[in-house]
Order: structure tokens, then C-alpha cells, then sequence
């Protein structure tokens, strides 16, 4: 059959790969998902992620009814007696950088911390 379309085996067999590869990849087998997951850790400069997503035998859980009833039990709803969060009575704080700015200005020459983490002041007798 390779011979009658004029292709070498060994053309026909990198064919039929690649055609496997992009069937696999519209799938999305676990493994592809965990090599994809590593290279974007890898991308971002998280070493450690990607060993750690490479050496997971870890998935997500399913999501079904066992899976919820024990997510309710670790994660019970609040209780009832617990204070309702705090009214909100005004508007909320507007920041500008020209007031960020004049902020700054207003420190006293030399008041910024050095390396040490001590104050100017700290060396006066």
C-alpha cells in the first residue's frame, strides 16, 4: 500500500505519527497536560513547579457527590452567630499620585531608612 502512493516507509511512518501526535492533542492526555503545565513553569522560572508538576502523581479531584461532601466537611459554612461584616459609611479613599507626591515631599530631609534599616538619628550623640 506505501509502495502504490509512492512514499517510502519510513515518510508514511512519520506520517502516521504526526497524524497520532495532533489527534493526542486535541484530546489532551494527562500527560500533555502535565509536560505543558512544567514548560510554563518552566517559561516563568519556577524550577521548583516544574519538578514538582513532573514528579506529581497528583491530579485534580473529581467533582461528583463523595467529592463535595468532603469538601463540607473540611470547609463547614459559618456560623450563624458570627458578626455581619462592617457597614460601609462613606466613600472610598481616592488616591492621587499628585497626592502621593506631596506626601512624600513632606518628609523631613534625611528621615529615610538606610541599608541598615536604622535612622539617621541613630549615630547622633
Amino acid at each position: 500500500m506505501i509502495k502504490q502512493l509512492g512514499k517510502t516507509p519510513l515518510v508514511a511512518a512519520a506520517q502516521l505519527d504526526i497524524g497520532r501526535l495532533s489527534s493526542s492533542r486535541k484530546q489532551g492526555s494527562e500527560e500533555d497536560r502535565v509536560i505543558r503545565r512544567a514548560s510554563f513553569k518552566l517559561q516563568e522560572g519556577d524550577v521548583r513547579g516544574a519538578a514538582r508538576c513532573l514528579a506529581s502523581s497528583e491530579g485534580l479531584a473529581p467533582v461528583n457527590d463523595s467529592t463535595i461532601a468532603q469538601m463540607k466537611v473540611k470547609h463547614p459554612p459559618r456560623p450563624p452567630d458570627r458578626r455581619a461584616p462592617p457597614l460601609i459609611t462613606g466613600p472610598p479613599l481616592a488616591v492621587t499620585t499628585d497626592l502621593i507626591r506631596d506626601a512624600v515631599r513632606g518628609f523631613a530631609p534625611g528621615s529615610a531608612r538606610g541599608e541598615t534599616d536604622f535612622g539617621h538619628n541613630i549615630f547622633r550623640t
